[in-house]
């Protein structure tokens, strides 16, 4: 298969990437800005400078992992976003009262923490382009659903309880008893 200048392997390689910018993506909006995100400028220029400073932490926390990896002599994929996340959140917070002095000892004692644990390696999806079947809301439609009883007579009829109970088979009751 041949488009443009591409050949098929290559656009099924492309494919397996689009995956990686859809965790990215994930990433950013689900774990990194958290449930509640909400861009508080009113400005479109301030919402544009929102969204570049979620972009540069992103890139720092995806920087760390690099590094992270390079000590560890690993696969990036291996190493973990929201570990990471934690990891800078926490030493970030701990660091606001120390000097500037002690953040190269905190940078190797974040990298190590974030290396401590890594994923287990990535399976490679492979998955055929097929339409799933939708479910549907209802339940399917069954013998017993075919004739079901329609009030066609006149509803005096079936709010009788006598006439409920002839139509069941049963001895009327005295009109006394209820």
């Amino acid at each position: 298969m041949v488009v443009g200048d591409h050949r098929g392997t290559s656009l099924a390689a492309l494919y397996a990437q689009r995956w990686e910018i859809e965790n990215t993506l994930d990433e950013i909006k689900t774990h990194q800005g958290g449930a509640r995100l909400i861009l508080r400028s009113p400005h479109p220029a301030g919402v544009e400078q929102e969204i570049f400073g979620f972009l540069l932490v992103h890139h720092a926390l995806r920087d760390l992992m690099h590094q992270a990896a390079q000590q560890e002599d690993c696969d990036p994929d291996r190493i973990s976003f929201t570990r990471t996340l934690r990891v800078v959140r926490r030493h970030v917070t701990d660091q606001a009262a120390f000097p500037p002095s002690r953040l190269p000892r905190a940078l190797i004692t974040a990298l190590r923490e974030i290396r401590e644990r890594p994923l287990p390696p990535r399976r490679l999806r492979s998955n055929p382009r097929v339409i799933k079947r939708k479910m549907p809301n209802w339940k399917l439609k069954r013998s017993q659903h075919r004739n079901p009883l329609r009030p066609d007579t006149p509803a005096r009829r079936w709010s009788d309880r006598r006439s409920l109970d002839r139509l069941a088979g049963k001895q009327p009751k005295s009109r006394y008893c209820v």
